[in-house]
């Protein structure tokens, strides 16, 4: 089941997103701040703060985001849009 792979994979970025930090991973998935703030729907700099402590963060959240990077791991990268 694709579900069940996604969700093996979504546990471990959740656990390398505690060891290495949001920054890390964030940019290791070539994201800006507010690309990853979209996909969680949260703002900028909540985006911002989380990467400074990830202390007090809902797990619901971290899962979210853990998510996001599996889902962008799992595709082929997009290139970015030109005006």
């Amino acid at each position: 089941d694709d579900r069940k792979t996604r969700w093996v994979s979504a546990d471990e970025l959740m656990l390398q997103l505690v060891s290495e930090g949001l920054r890390e991973m964030r940019e290791r998935h070539i994201m800006t701040q507010q690309q990853l703030a979209e996909a969680i729907e949260v703002t900028q700099p909540h985006v911002s703060r989380m990467e400074q402590e990830l202390d007090g963060v809902p797990l619901r959240l971290l899962r979210r985001i853990a998510q996001v990077f599996s889902e962008r791991s799992q595709s082929p990268r997009k290139t970015k849009r030109r005006a």
